[in-house]
């Protein structure tokens, strides 16, 4: 009897470990499939981008579509080029400017500590190994940065060839399915590259408001470099909440180099243009041009949020407004929605053998 409970005990423990390693096994495969696809889908949404100004250039032009597109990624180029040569130096002074404004704050800093005996205390932490982490965590995020930027690289250059040569693409994925059922897949094919240009261009719209009322306070608050750090800000907005935090940054990097109430105002600013572009302007846009449920939205942020990081968060808006157009189409219209007669026919066939076996 004790000899069949250990084995009982032993299959149990067993059957646990079997399915713990299942477990885990299935959550590596579902790490390394989704960043995977994500990346396809980020190169997708890229190839959708290059392929709405392509279209713009072949229409203005009479170009090809392959010169239309040479066309876009010289201009892309060659604005990064000249933003590079223009504000290059002026950031680089900017920051030995606040750089030194940063000393100045630290050695007065400093100096109130040692009045009050809290000095020595405080150096005594940081040298018994609090820097030693600061440098760790410092060099974990330039890997994490570098790492993005070697992701973003690869689906640049997928993109481009996914618009250079989108039909081999979709023909590729359409054949995956039945004959009966292709001409379905590419209309929903082609929603979803719809819709997606529908978000990118309400996108655009959202990023060109934060530009120009950034550009509008800064300059009248008379912080230097107004053009660029708007610019900035509104780039960084394509991002969801990270965008907007990251985007104030150099503008209040700058503001610091006068005196502090600047610097108050400047994030004063920001906070006004968040809050009138996340609750005014932005739902008003969305409800125009994607019409996504703002609950799913940011439903959808935090969960690819949590499972992979700042690639999920850009990323999570526009899946699911291919997930919305996929459902629609393949499952609410084609399933639900069935029209009657092709119902009435699919239960006559299916009765059919039924009635040919009566007598």
């Amino acid at each position: 009897m004790s000899h069949l409970q250990s084995r009982a005990q032993g299959i149990d423990i067993a059957t646990v470990l079997k399915n713990i390693a299942w477990a885990v096994g299935l959550v590596l495969l579902f790490a390394v499939i989704g960043r995977f696809l994500l990346l396809v889908f980020a190169a997708a949404l890229i190839a959708v981008a290059f392929s709405i100004l392509a279209r713009a250039v072949k229409r203005w032009t009479g170009v090809s579509t392959t010169a239309a597109l040479g066309i876009v990624c010289l201009v892309v180029l060659a604005f990064l080029l000249v933003l590079g040569i223009f504000s290059g130096p002026s950031l680089v002074d900017q920051g030995q400017q606040l750089g030194a404004q940063l000393m100045t704050w630290q050695k007065e800093a400093h100096g109130w500590l040692d009045q009050r005996g809290w000095g020595r205390q405080l150096l005594e932490r940081l040298n018994a190994g609090q820097g030693g982490e600061a440098v760790s965590q410092a060099g974990g995020a330039v890997m994490g940065i570098f790492g993005a930027l070697g992701a973003l690289l690869v689906a640049v250059a997928a993109g481009l060839y996914f618009a250079g040569d989108p039909d081999s693409y979709v023909n590729g994925a359409v054949r995956l399915f039945p004959p009966e059922r292709r001409e379905r897949v590419r209309e929903i094919i082609d929603a979803c590259g719809a819709m997606l240009s529908r978000w990118l261009l309400g996108q655009a719209i959202g990023m060109a408001f934060v530009t120009v009322l950034v550009y509008v306070g800064l300059t009248v608050l008379g912080v230097p470099l107004a053009p660029l750090l708007a610019l900035i800000a509104g780039l960084l907005n394509f991002v969801p909440y990270v965008g907007a935090f990251a985007g104030s940054v150099p503008a209040l990097m700058v503001a610091a180099n006068g005196d502090p109430q600047t610097m108050i105002w400047v994030a004063v600013l920001f906070l006004a243009v968040q809050m009138i572009h996340g609750y005014v302007i932005d739902p008003r846009i969305q409800e125009k041009t994607s019409s996504l449920p703002p609950a799913m939205s940011i439903l959808s942020q935090t969960v690819l949020g949590m499972l992979f990081g700042i690639i999920g968060i850009v990323l999570a808006t526009p899946i699911l407004a291919v997930v919305i157009t996929i459902v629609r189409m393949a499952y609410v219209e084609d399933v639900l929605e069935q029209p009657k007669e092709a119902a009435d026919d699919s239960l006559a066939i299916a009765d059919e053998p039924a009635a040919l076996e009566q007598p």
